[in-house]
Formats: C-alpha cells, structure tokens, sequence
C-alpha cells in the first residue's frame, strides 16, 4: 500500500459541520475521522464501530453498548461513555423522540427508547457520531483510525497509531476536466461525470465500481405537489441529465406513514424571508448539473407551480438557502438524500430547511429522478470498504 493517497472529491471541506457533512468531500472525511457506536455495511449488516458490542433489554426498549477497551481520541485522551453522552446530548433532534441516556458504566452506554427496536441500526447515523472538543483547534477529536488537519491550506486526513494505514491528501474536484484529475495521479475519484467514466474505462489502471443509489432530485411547490407520471419520470431520468440516474423509486421515507407521528412543527422563530426570486420562477442550486437539467426540462415542458411562463433561476448556497426558506418561489428543485436511518430526525432538518412544509412534506414534494455516483479507483492504491449510504472507508 502506498504511504499516500490522493483523493478527489466535489465540495470544500468545513470543520465546522462536523459531524454533519454537506457535501462528498466532508462525507468521505467525517467517515475516516469519526465513529458511530455501531456501523451499517452495504450489504446492510450492523457491525461493530465505537462499540464492540450491545445488547437489548426490556423488549428492546433498552439497549446498552460497551465501548470497545482502549479506545482514544485523536487528542490522546481515553474514550468513556460518558463521552458519548455528551456528544449526543448536544444533538438531541438526530435521537429518536423520547430517548432517554445514561452511563451504566465507564464503558457502558444506556439508551432507552419511548419505541422498541429490534435492531439498533439508527445508532450507524452519522449525525451520532462520538466528539469531542479540542480547545484551541479548528476539528474536533474523533475515535476513528484518522485525524484531520486543514492548517497548511490543503485538507490532510493522517493515520494516528501504529496502523499502517496511507496518508490522505484531498484535492478539489472543481468545475474544470475529471479526466485531467485521473492523468495528474488521483487515486480515487468519485464522480457522476460521464466522461471521465468512459475516459476510465478505457484505461486499464482504473476500475470503477458502482455506488448506491444516494440522491433524489424533487419538485418542492409551496402549493399542492404536481403530480408527475411514470413516462414523464422515465423520460427525465433518460434523456434530461447527464449522470446516471433512474425514476425515482420508492420508498421515500418522506411519505412514510410513521412521518406522521413525528411531530412536525416549524422551528421557534421560522418565518417568511423577504429576499428571493419572484413567484413565476423554479429555482435550483446552480452549482448541481443535474438540477440545473431537471428544471431546464420542466420549464420546456411547463410544468411547475401552476404557475405559466416559468423561468429557471439557479442560485448559489446561500441564496438557494433563503430562497427555500421563504417559500415565495413557484417551485424548487430540491436534492434529498436516498436513504435515512432515521425518518423523523431527517423531516426536522428538512423542515428546518423550509419550514412551509410543516405541515406535512408529502403534500408539497413531488419526486423526479434518482441519481448515484461512482468511484474511479487507482489500481493496487487502497483497499476501501462501503457504507450503507454508498460512503467509502480506507481499509
């Protein structure tokens, strides 16, 4: 194995999200520096992260994990259960409603849940990742097999420990050629760009492998949903991006019937927003191609808000923000995670987003395409393991 590794991954990378990613680049390091207590493979089987073991209690209204021995933070100190309460406590909303925590011991954690649950699966959400603060610095200190540092104005992601493992050097997958990237010595490479797919493929160096089906690009109409059939979906997902994408396929854990016991509600002090587009537009985050094409197509196509002569408008990040937020739009094209561990705890980030759809999303969403990336991989460059939700870790 190489001593490093170059990556290339779309999005800068924020120490301050953690542990919520917001783009590749974040999701691919947060997942090398921080542990879950449990981890949720590809194949979708529950294995051991922080924690070594757990156990349910009380019909599965009680579930206890043991940290596994010996575990430490990047900052050296040791890894208790009390830790781990203090990392959740500060983000109560990625916990199932109810949940009640202890620590039965140094290395035990408690949870009790208001529902029972067979399996703890929702424990691999990466929002529930274990951290801890590090005073003075920039990344909080994590329990996974690697510390990540930004102070020489380049995201480095470092083994600590013996383990043997390469150094991670990040470089930006920007706006400009993919295939430049692959000449220029990137070992791994995940893109939805169709040339520099085919451009791998043609080259022995490189395999590609598929990854899960990660996003949904939906319609968000402040109004009633529009309702859009089967043919048309086909249709976009055919001929309307330019990435690999296919009708959106349920289920969609928005629509879920358990959604409605959630409790929705706009967050305290949510209110319209002044500032944004005019109503007669579709508005998108620009810097997403297939968002860009999706509403391209659906302003041809005059559909969208019930609203006439619509107009595409695409907006940066913080603009998209507000815009999504005052609801004052005829429609957004929306990307949404594939998959969530946790259905009720992905509806109160969304509603944070856009509080008009408190009550109740499945009214205002209507889905359009699934989409996925894939990973370019330098041969004989590392050994990768998948997560659930597609995310690669190096072995």
């Amino acid at each position: 194995m190489p001593e490093q590794l170059s990556i290339a991954m779309s999005g800068g990378v924020d120490p301050s999200h953690v542990p919520a990613p917001t783009n590749d680049a974040e999701r691919f390091v947060f997942r090398q520096v921080y542990e879950t207590l449990v981890r949720l493979d590809c194949a979708g089987e529950l294995r051991p992260g922080l924690a070594q073991s757990w156990r349910p209690a009380e019909d599965g209204h009680r579930w206890t994990f043991t940290l596994r021995p010996g575990a430490r933070f990047s900052d050296g100190t040791a890894a208790t259960a009390q830790d781990v309460v203090d990392a959740w406590s500060a983000r109560l909303a990625s916990l199932p409603v109810g949940a009640e925590l202890s620590t039965g011991s140094e290395r035990d954690v408690e949870v009790r849940l208001s529902r029972p649950m067979t399996v703890p699966w929702l424990f691999a959400d990466p929002a529930l990742s274990v951290t801890r603060p590090v005073a003075g610095g920039d990344w909080p200190a994590g329990t996974g097999a690697y510390a990540a540092d930004t102070t020489a104005g380049r995201v480095t992601v470092a083994p600590f420990g013996a383990t043997g493992r390469p150094v991670l050097v990040l470089r930006a997958n920007g706006s400009g050629d993919a295939r430049d990237l692959l000449d220029a010595g990137i070992d791994l490479l995940v893109t939805d760009d169709a040339a520099a797919l085919s451009y791998a493929a043609s080259r022995s160096e490189f395999v590609t492998v598929g990854l899960p089906w990660e996003r949904t690009y939906v319609l968000a109409v402040p109004g009633d949903a529009i309702s859009v059939d089967a043919p048309l979906r086909a249709g976009l997902a055919r001929d309307a991006v330019r990435v690999d994408a296919r009708p959106a396929a349920a289920p969609l854990w928005w629509s879920d019937p358990g959604a409605l016991s959630c409790g929705l509600e706009p967050p305290p002090g949510a209110g319209p927003i002044v500032s944004g587009p005019t109503a007669d537009a579709i508005v998108y985050p620009r810097d997403d191609a297939p968002a860009r094409d999706l509403t391209g197509r659906l302003v041809a196509l005059g559909i969208g808000g019930g609203v006439s002569a619509l107009r595409a408008t695409g907006l940066g990040p913080a603009e998209f923000a507000a815009a999504l937020a005052s609801g004052r739009a005829a429609a957004y094209v929306v990307v949404l995670p594939r998959t969530t561990l946790e259905p009720c705890a992905a509806l109160r980030t969304l509603i944070a987003r856009a509080p008009w759809l408190a009550d109740g999303p499945a009214r205002h969403l209507t889905p359009l395409v699934d989409a996925r990336r894939r990973a370019i991989v330098r041969r004989g460059a590392a050994a990768f393991t998948m997560d659930w939700d597609g995310t690669l870790r190096v072995q």
